[in-house]
């Protein structure tokens, strides 16, 4: 579980760092609740409402996915959320939009212009494990 902070006060962008892939993810819903993001099996960040954020990754194989975390509206045995596989290069930008549409999402790959679009209209997105 995550704390979510978000912000329209700066729109940073990252660095790719050496060796590595930079991958940028996006919610695209204003009212989306708190949406966790893995890697690999484990977590690296959460969105809240139209937000972004991004993290390394080294190059590779992937499996992405994103899933709702807040309980409020759904049953807690429901696991709501979206999966791809993502093949990273080292030294690429991937960015990744989850959108909501009736009763489903869908988790794509988006060009860098979109990428850029996305980053301009959306909240800057922080988050942190919650202390159990």
């Amino acid at each position: 579980m995550f704390n979510v902070q978000t912000t329209d006060l700066k729109h940073p962008v990252g660095q790719t760092e050496p060796g590595k892939a930079l991958v940028y993810f996006f919610v695209d819903f204003v009212t989306a609740p708190t949406m966790r993001v893995g890697l690999d099996g484990n977590w690296v960040g959460a969105n809240e409402g139209k937000s972004y954020f991004f993290f390394p990754v080294d190059p590779g194989e992937h499996n992405v996915c994103a899933e709702w975390q807040s309980g409020t509206f759904k049953k807690s045995s429901e696991r709501i959320g979206e999966a791809m596989h993502l093949t990273a290069e080292a030294g690429k930008t991937y960015y990744l939009r989850l959108n909501f549409s009736y009763q489903r999402m869908d988790l794509e790959l988006e060009d860098e212009a979109e990428g850029h679009f996305l980053i301009g209209s959306s909240l800057f997105a922080t988050s942190q494990p919650k202390k159990k």
